[in-house]
Parts: C-alpha cells; sequence; structure tokens
C-alpha cells in the first residue's frame, strides 16, 4: 500500500524552497504523516516513510509530500480509508476534540467536501484520495470549498492566500473567468 501525505502550498511558479524551509508547514505536515502511521500502527500495519518531505508539483500548485508506504495482507480497503479518514489535514488533532469544534464553529454543512473518493476493483486493488477541493451547482450557482490546516505559526493573510491559491486551481479547471468569493466561516 503507498499512500501520499501532503500538506502545505506554494504556487507552481515558486520553488517550493520557503516550504522546505517553513517550520509551520513542515509542523502541519508532520501531524499529516505521524496521524496516518498511527492511524495504521492501531489495526496492525507496520508503515515506513522517508524522514523529510520532498516537493510534488499538482496542476499549479506545490505540495510538500511524503510517500507511506506499507504492506497489507488481510484489511479490506474501506477499513483502511475507515481508519485513516478524517486526516488531520481536513479535521485537525486530537480528532474528536478538533471535530467537535469545526461542527460548532463552520457555518455550513461540509457535504462531500474532504471525503474519501475512488475505486476498490474486484481484487480489492484500490486507490482513494481527499476530495480536499469540492464543488457543486444548484441552479445558476456555483459553489466551491477549500481549506487550509491551522498550526502554531499560521497567520490569517498566510491561509487565506493558500485557500485563493487552491480556488484559483478550481477556476482555472473550470475555465471561469471571474470568481466571487465569499467567506462563510
Amino acid at each position: 500500500m503507498l499512500i501520499d501525505a501532503l500538506a502545505g502550498t506554494a504556487k507552481k511558479g515558486d520553488d517550493g524552497k520557503e516550504l522546505l524551509a517553513s517550520s509551520k508547514d513542515l509542523r502541519e505536515h508532520h501531524f499529516v504523516v505521524n496521524s496516518i502511521v498511527e492511524q495504521l500502527l492501531k489495526k496492525g500495519i507496520k508503515a515506513s516513510h522517508p524522514y523529510k518531505p520532498r516537493l510534488i508539483t499538482q496542476g499549479h500548485l506545490i505540495h510538500l509530500h511524503t510517500l507511506i508506504q506499507a504492506y497489507v495482507r488481510e484489511t479490506a480497503p474501506l477499513d483502511l480509508v475507515q481508519a485513516l479518514h478524517p486526516t488531520p489535514a481536513v479535521a485537525g488533532l486530537p480528532l474528536s476534540k478538533s471535530l467537535s469544534w469545526l461542527r460548532a464553529l463552520e457555518s455550513f454543512d461540509r457535504q462531500t467536501y474532504a471525503s474519501p473518493i475512488g475505486w476498490i476493483d474486484k481484487n480489492q486493488n484500490s486507490e482513494f484520495r481527499v476530495a480536499i477541493r469540492y464543488g457543486y451547482v444548484r441552479g445558476n450557482e456555483l459553489k466551491l470549498f477549500a481549506g487550509a490546516g491551522l498550526v502554531k505559526g499560521s497567520t490569517v493573510d498566510g491561509e487565506m492566500q493558500e485557500v485563493a491559491l487552491k480556488f484559483e486551481v478550481l477556476r482555472n479547471q473550470l475555465n471561469l473567468d471571474r470568481v466571487n468569493f465569499s467567506n462563510d466561516l
């Protein structure tokens, strides 16, 4: 089994060196990697990964990336998805306390935002991703969702810039000329 742990975002035009040097982004990434490894261990699955993250380019963005490897024999794919969802990247830590805060503070229903999406074939091969960008159309209205992780060192401006980068990717993919953003926090 291979798991891509991603956290920390920069624009493709950047070289990513700031991400690799950012204690805030490295801390956020570390939380995601450690949580995945801990959840696998709770299932009796040992995982290995490089000590330091690398950079990965996805579309117009660069992220910190760590490839986590584990050998899984007798665990169904959906059991693994359930064990790993939600990741700290979309819910926070400690998980139960963070989920309570999110329910109290978020003024919208996440619906399928941040949900695992993927496939399983008849041989139990599978691939899943976390839907960290999400949108839906209702009538003439398009609603898009994206978020950012808050850790020590986060700033409102920095996190809003990260969310704007993620919205820019959606805007480009959907070929939208302009987007009116409303902040429903």
